[in-house]
């Protein structure tokens, strides 16, 4: 049986998510939601990174307030759980924000997980740990091994060229 050689973007998520892991000990809180945050990020093109980068903050800062409010009225509470998810969804439909699933799971860390911690002091720890995680993957694929997308539009030029010729000659005869 052959094996498939490993692709670029497997490769970038493979450093992105050990570069997290070592300059992000020094700046985040929970390394778990960075990595998260960063395997995520690496999409197969920057622009998708930056966009998919850009969505999962806009969710985990909603979430994250939402989190914060309802663990400031009874964290934990299984019908401010429920009431909280609904609320999340509802406000991620209303101002668009596509990862409604993010602010979904970020609102139950901060609800479930808060504990005996500040809720003001969790909830931006998630909000920061998760956007040193995007930076991160973000940062790697567009700095490690980019697309030649010149040598991609020289290579159409040419093949238009081709074609034109063709037809032209087709039509000539």
């Amino acid at each position: 049986m052959k094996l498939q050689k490993m692709g670029m973007r497997t490769i970038k998520t493979g450093i992105s998510v050990t570069l997290c892991m070592i300059l992000g000990d020094y700046l985040v809180e929970n390394m778990f939601y960075s990595l998260v945050a960063c395997i995520i990020s690496v999409q197969d093109t920057v622009k998708g990174s930056l966009k998919t980068g850009i969505n999962r903050v806009e969710g985990t800062i909603l979430g994250g307030i939402i989190g914060f409010i309802f663990a400031i009225i009874k964290a934990g509470d299984p019908f401010l759980c429920g009431l909280g998810v609904m609320c999340s969804i509802y406000l991620c439909n209303l101002f668009k924000i596509k990862s409604v699933v993010v602010a979904c799971v970020t609102f139950l860390a901060i609800h479930l997980g808060v504990g005996n911690s500040d809720p003001v002091y969790y909830s931006l720890h998630r909000v920061l740990d998760t956007s040193v995680g995007v930076l991160f993957g973000v940062l790697v694929n567009y700095y490690v091994a980019r697309p030649n997308y010149l040598n991609s539009v020289i290579d159409e030029f040419k093949k238009i060229e081709e074609l034109s010729m063709l037809l032209i000659e087709d039509k000539i005869m």
